[in-house]
């Protein structure tokens, strides 16, 4: 497959054309041993199809995953970083510097992911979608994150296809209070809590923020 088809189907993924049409596997590194995705394209006829012109007309590149492709893990973590993981130990499995740092978060915009910060270690993990604005920074908005839920979850899929993969939620409750991302479903697993935004383009909900809960 050529590196153009593959981008078309990732496109496609993330603009909830196709929510499954691309596949993940999981693969344990024996260098770290520890839990990577990887996703792995698979074009559907319809879209290895469409003419080179009925793709957006917004860069590519801009939607291409960035960064480590970290396996979700409820309760425990993002791949290697933990819970109570030190900025230079979170910085060492990223092979990156914090694109942005305060003692109350640790941010690498370009890859989705969010590190909230008590006391110089990691208390909270977050993973945003692409294009989500970042908060403080209303002219910023977030890259494509690499990883996701195994067995196949990827941020910006439908909850049907979610839950397919990973089961029914414990509980599902309505987001009330305004929110700059247009979130509006909220779904609570074991160790990770699931936010939906509203797509103003189809009108249909997309995976838009997972939070790892500590168990």
């Amino acid at each position: 497959m050529n590196s153009t088809r593959k981008d078309i189907c990732f496109l496609a993924i993330v603009a909830l054309v196709a929510a499954s049409g691309c596949k993940m596997k999981l693969n344990r590194s024996r260098a770290t041993d520890t839990e990577v995705i990887e996703p792995v394209p698979k074009v559907t006829a319809e879209i290895a199809a469409a003419p080179s012109s009925s793709a957006p007309v917004r860069q590519p590149s801009r939607y291409k995953p960035s960064g480590p492709a970290f396996a979700v893990e409820p309760g425990a973590g993002l791949g290697p970083v933990r819970f109570g993981s030190t900025v230079a130990t979170v910085e060492r499995h990223m092979q990156a510097k914090c694109e942005e740092l305060t003692d109350k978060f640790c941010r690498f915009v370009s890859y989705g992911i969010e590190l909230e910060l008590a006391s110089g270690a990691v208390s909270g993990i977050v993973i945003h979608r692409f294009d989500r604005q970042v908060d403080g920074s209303p002219n910023k908005q977030w890259g494509t994150f690499a990883g996701g839920i195994p067995p196949r979850v990827l941020m910006a899929m439908v909850p049907e296809a979610v839950i397919e993969q990973i089961g029914k939620p414990k509980r599902t409750e309505t987001i009330k209070e305004a929110n700059p991302y247009g979130a509006v479903r909220r779904d609570t697993y074991d160790g990770m809590v699931l936010d939906y935004d509203n797509n103003r383009l189809n009108n249909r909900l997309m995976l838009g923020q997972v939070r790892i809960v500590k168990r």
